[in-house]
């Protein structure tokens, strides 16, 4: 295998690229993202928010890794969509372009929040947040010209809610000779212990001038247990500090143990306050809350949450709380409504800073910079082995040019939660 060469674009948390080196053996050529995404704000030296980026460029530089890193400056990564090809880009202040010639991969991190099924954002919201995925396809095919470009989103971009935009990359992908293929996969199904599905979109460069089927990629079943996934992280690793949850979470354990005894954690597989809504608890626990030992001020928040939540069900509507959760199998999705909420297996405590860095495959010397609001940059993130299943997959399309080549349309789409390979579009 020659030596490929790869390049990232907004990698943010840096799970992708970290994945993306694993597989390839080697450091990308060059970084590109908007400017301020690895910014930090400093009080009383101490570091008290920091963007993305910088938790990923620390770790390089922990690692003595000088990747280049281009940001593209003067243009909002949210505003609209545009066919602007010649952005502001500056290399530590002063303007300078990557090296584009002869880049085999790139591979990126597009805001997915357009297309999140967690998001309460308007319409014309999700829309700009979508531009943001839009534009740097556009850019890529259009500029950089990769062999391959590869980027992660919401599972629903394979969906109704993603016909819009699939129809414009698909547009751009022929107008550009590039094939696409939707790969939708469960970072659970990634050597991983996290409820994570996700859509992955390559792009790959047509050999001849008519549209060719793009290269079938291998599926895969390989999960790992919770206690396995949090037992592997290392004694000596950063950041082994739990990460606590509003007041309301520790009342309700305190609660269900009350109920339950000391084995309490051994009947749960969720939210614990649906123990609550089964039983129909709601009067019994406002009543233990009230005589309970914590502050008025917490005990006051709390019982209004609880009572808001039978108000919503007793006229026929849900709720989406922030409730503690105990999973014994696996844990969903670590985005900001989970994140500080997860309890340990053995239910003696919740998650620690480096067990969610974990969930994300991240190494045990990555770090996370800033405080408390900054713990949501955990779950803006590709889990590691999940990027590195499918850049290995890429690496072998890449390895086999010519074996993949079958002109007459040039889209597909793969499922590897039901191992199905279905043709979406012609």
């Amino acid at each position: 295998m020659e030596k490929i060469k790869w390049a990232a674009i907004q990698p943010l948390t840096g799970g992708m690229y970290i994945g993306a080196q694993e597989a390839i053996g080697h450091q990308a050529e060059w970084i590109l993202s908007y400017d301020g995404l690895d910014s930090i704000k400093v009080k009383d030296d101490k570091i008290v928010s920091a963007g993305n980026e910088y938790n990923l460029r620390q770790w390089l530089k922990k690692r003595n890794i000088d990747v280049p890193y281009y940001q593209i400056k003067e243009r909002d990564m949210f505003c609209p969509m545009t066919t602007d090809l010649n952005p502001k880009i500056q290399r530590d202040g002063v303007d300078e372009l990557p090296d584009y010639s002869d880049i085999d991969l790139v591979v990126a991190v597009p805001v997915c929040s357009g297309l999140s099924m967690s998001t309460t954002a308007k319409d014309d919201v999700k829309q700009s947040r979508n531009c943001n995925m839009e534009w740097i396809a556009y850019y890529t095919l259009n500029v950089i010209k990769p062999k391959v470009y590869c980027f992660e989103n919401a599972p629903t971009l394979v969906g109704g809610r993603g016909n819009e935009i699939r129809a414009s990359l698909e547009k751009l992908a022929l107008d550009t000779g590039y094939s696409v293929l939707y790969y939708k996969t469960d970072t659970l199904l990634h050597d991983n212990c996290q409820r994570r599905p996700r859509t992955f979109v390559i792009f790959t460069k047509w050999q001849g001038n008519e549209p060719q089927l793009p290269p079938k990629f291998e599926y895969e079943t390989n999960t790992k247990s919770i206690q396995e996934c949090l037992e592997s992280i290392s004694k000596d690793a950063t950041q082994q500090t739990e990460v606590k949850p509003q007041p309301k979470g520790y009342i309700l354990i305190d609660y269900i143990k009350s109920k339950l005894g000391d084995e309490w954690y051994t009947k749960f597989d969720g939210s614990l306050f649906e123990f609550i809504i089964k039983n129909k608890l709601f009067d019994d626990f406002v009543e233990y809350t009230k005589n309970s030992d914590y502050p008025d001020d917490i005990k006051v928040k709390n019982i209004k949450y609880v009572e808001h939540v039978n108000y919503k069900l007793s006229i026929g509507m849900n709720y989406y709380g922030d409730d503690p959760l105990l999973f014994q199998t696996s844990y969903p999705s670590i985005q900001f409504k989970t994140i500080g909420n997860l309890i340990h297996y053995s239910g003696e405590r919740f998650l620690t800073v480096r067990e969610y860095l974990k969930l994300m495959g991240l190494p045990d010397d990555f770090e996370l910079y800033g405080s408390r609001s900054d713990y949501v940059k955990i779950g803006q993130n590709v889990p590691v082995k999940t990027a590195k299943f499918i850049v290995d997959n890429i690496i072998r399309t890449i390895d086999n040019w010519d074996e993949f080549r079958e002109i007459g349309r040039n889209v597909s789409y793969q499922n590897n939660m039901s191992k199905k390979d279905l043709p979406i579009s012609s």
